[in-house]
């Protein structure tokens, strides 16, 4: 009896072709250090080019995808709760 209810597509890159593009969705995010907006647009666009081609690129590009989204919330509320608590300490020090 299998409780898994939920359809997983294989993760396994298996030639080395695939793995190679693996490789490169992965490293792409990298891509920040030289230009900075090319981290978040050269994985996605690999993803969405190849996800077709190899079905198991679609799960990696989806944990990359989601990497992503979860960094610009990260950074976003880190930004946010910086001024909150600096504005929040000035008065005290002054």
């Amino acid at each position: 009896m299998s409780f898994d209810m939920q359809y997983r597509p294989p993760m396994a890159l298996q030639t080395p072709d695939e793995k190679q593009i693996g490789l490169l969705l992965h490293l792409s995010q990298l891509a920040n250090i030289i230009i900075p907006p090319a981290g978040i647009i050269a994985p996605i666009v690999i993803w969405q080019v190849k996800k077709d081609k190899i079905p198991a690129l679609d799960a990696h590009g989806k944990m990359i995808a989601n990497w992503i989204i979860s960094s610009i919330i990260y950074w976003f509320v880190s930004f946010i709760l910086l001024f909150v608590f600096f504005i929040g300490v000035i008065p005290m020090v002054g």
